[in-house]
């Protein structure tokens, strides 16, 4: 926290009520790490396709103003719950999506979500949507890309069915796209993809099928991600396959280029991200092809617009080309690989990963300018099966991860983290300091606009001690203003109101020169009005305090002195006749300084001499 200028901007700690606790800013890190919290309900099993060791995932993605998650429990159901942007749980009880179903996955239009999930008993792929304020806006789900039996009588043979399994889905802010392994062999297929209405959830069309791949979810898996003009499909086809070079699937109907990129074994799990025209793919590299390997661990690419625009097309070996750069070393070129999630916070991209040794990372990394290996950050300790990681867009994002359950072995527990990218504080735009003229004893109503300007999200509320609209007592009151932009971040700022009353100084028989001379023995009337605004306050508080001057060689007569402000007859009355105030004052022979005192502070003094 520091001070520049009268404004004081603060990267603060802040708490979020959910889960009870502190983000701890540190200003040499980027990314700051939120306490870890349960979803309730969020217990998860290898369902689905037991048989093929087929996981139920999960999805996380940003629905207007808060984030919807979703996944496939223990039970073989969908769920689905809501989480604000500060990581409080909407609902204590997750809904049903579906009674069976697994590996969802959440996209946003904008102006809705779908959630998109494979159904065991279709073979194929459902959805519903929600509306921005959660509401459900599909009560029956939508059949997106149903599969079929060639009439085998259970139990199902897999060579004689086609499966549509792991579906993934993203927007390009108006439809959906929809993408999911297309299976008719006993491990490989291909991923086939859909365009589905935004607006009536109906599909619209195919897009075509790319991307040979392989059926085993852990080796052939795949990302989308939208940049504005283009989809992205990048796939890790896994398997040891020799198809281990970077390739352009084609333009696809519908004038979208899908630009698929392809490589062996070990490429898998992989994740994309895309902000400002620009893609960024997380990947792991390594495996058992070429000859000699390729070191393993975990690389980074960053594909610009104009390279899917021109369809360039990227050289052979990418997980040890020039085009890539690591995150992490990992292991040996063989080795399990590591999950990985990627997001754009709205100026730079978020990685994050769970590593060999069970400790979770994570990076950041511009969104242009040249890619140079990224500071690797240790987040928390933990070993993580799955993760997914959602953005709000402006600095903060929320991680979803499965850790083993503590209960049960065979199940893993979802829970989540928010993540903060942003650690700079809004900007605040404060009034100079307001002087008002008070209009009742108590003061004034003032108004004052102040703002707030994130690096992230653009104009921010402010808040404002007091506020705008406020009455104002008579002097000076600090205006302290506040913004906080999504990340917790606080930004504070302060400035003045001073509230005086309007007055006319003294009146005769003083002299507001000073030059007024009287004969002692008598009573002094010290009279003023308000003016201005202040005219109609008739009940103003004020008294006089007489001051000798000590050079005047005379000292006060008794009653006549400081002292004498103790006493009745030195506090103003109104007077309605003639609409001013006075005060009647016996002073002796001397040179004296009358001050009147009111409530806002206003130094109100005038100099006489009494002679004798």
């Amino acid at each position: 926290m520091f001070t520049l200028g009268g404004v004081m901007q603060c990267s603060c700690s802040v708490i979020v009520s959910a889960i009870a606790g502190l983000f701890f800013s540190l200003p040499t890190l980027a990314i700051d790490v939120g306490p870890e919290f349960m979803i309730p309900g969020g217990s998860l099993g290898s369902l689905g396709e037991p048989a093929a060791n087929y996981p139920s995932r999960f999805s996380a993605a940003l629905c207007g103003e808060r984030y919807l998650l979703a996944w496939g429990g223990n039970d073989g159901s969908v769920r689905a719950a809501w989480v604000t942007l500060g990581g409080e749980l909407l609902d204590t009880s997750p809904l049903k999506l579906a009674d069976r179903g697994a590996s969802p996955s959440i996209a946003s239009n904008g102006s809705n979500c779908l959630v998109v999930w494979y159904a065991p008993e279709t073979l194929g792929v459902l959805g519903v949507r929600f509306a921005l304020d959660g509401s459900l806006l599909d009560e029956v789900p939508l059949s997106i890309a149903p599969g079929h039996l060639n009439n085998s009588p259970p139990p199902y043979d897999r060579l004689q069915g086609i499966f549509h399994l792991d579906p993934q889905v993203t927007s390009d802010g108006r439809d959906y796209l929809v993408s999911y392994r297309f299976f008719q062999a006993q491990s490989w297929g291909w991923v086939d993809t859909v365009r589905v209405s935004g607006g009536d959830g109906h599909v619209t069309e195919g897009l075509g099928r790319f991307v040979p791949i392989v059926f085993e979810p852990t080796y052939g898996r795949w990302a989308t991600a939208w940049n504005g003009s283009r989809f992205l499909l990048v796939a890790s086809q896994g398997g040891g396959s020799s198809e281990d070079e970077a390739w352009l699937s084609g333009a696809a109907p519908g004038a979208l280029s899908l630009f698929g990129v392809v490589w062996f074994m070990w490429g898998s799990p992989v994740s994309v991200a895309s902000g400002e025209g620009s893609f960024l793919v997380v990947f792991n590299g390594g495996g058992m092809r070429p000859d000699p390997p390729v070191p393993g661990g975990l690389k980074v690419v960053r594909i610009s617009s104009a390279d899917v625009a021109t369809g360039m097309r990227y050289g052979s070996n990418l997980p040890g080309g020039a085009d890539s750069i690591p995150l992490d070393s990992g292991c040996p070129w063989f080795c399990a690989p590591l999950e990985n999630a990627t997001a754009y916070d709205g100026r730079q991209f978020a990685a994050v990963w769970s590593s060999a040794a069970g400790d979770v990372f994570g990076a950041v990394l511009p969104l242009d300018g040249r890619l140079a290996p990224p500071v690797k950050e240790f987040l928390f300790e933990g070993s993580l099966s799955t993760l997914a990681l959602a953005s709000s867009g402006r600095g903060s994002s929320i991680l979803v991860y499965t850790v083993p359950s503590t209960a049960d072995p065979e199940t893993n527990e979802l829970r989540g983290r928010l993540l903060l990218t942003d650690n700079t504080a809004p900007v605040i735009t404060v009034p100079a300091p307001i002087a008002a003229t008070a209009t009742t004893r108590d003061g004034a109503i003032v108004d004052f606009s102040a703002s707030a300007q994130d690096d992230y999200a653009g104009a921010l509320t402010t808040t404002c001690l007091p506020s705008s609209g406020s009455r104002f007592p008579p002097g000076t009151t600090r205006v302290s203003c506040m913004g906080t932009d999504v990340a917790g971040n606080v930004g504070i700022a302060s400035f003045d109101v001073t509230v005086t009353f309007a007055w006319s100084g003294v009146l005769a028989p003083l002299s507001a020169d000073g030059s007024a001379i009287f004969r002692s023995g008598r009573m002094l009337p010290v009279k003023f009005r308000l003016i201005a605004a202040s005219a109609g306050i008739t009940d103003v508080p004020a008294r006089l305090v007489l001051e000798s001057l000590p050079d005047a060689g005379v000292r006060p007569t008794e009653g006549s002195a400081t002292t004498a402000a103790r006493m009745p007859s030195d506090v103003f009355r109104y007077d309605s006749e003639a609409r001013q105030y006075v005060v009647n004052a016996p002073v002796g022979a001397g040179t004296w300084i009358a001050h009147i005192l009111m409530d806002d502070g206003v130094e109100r003094s005038v100099q006489f001499s009494v002679v004798r």
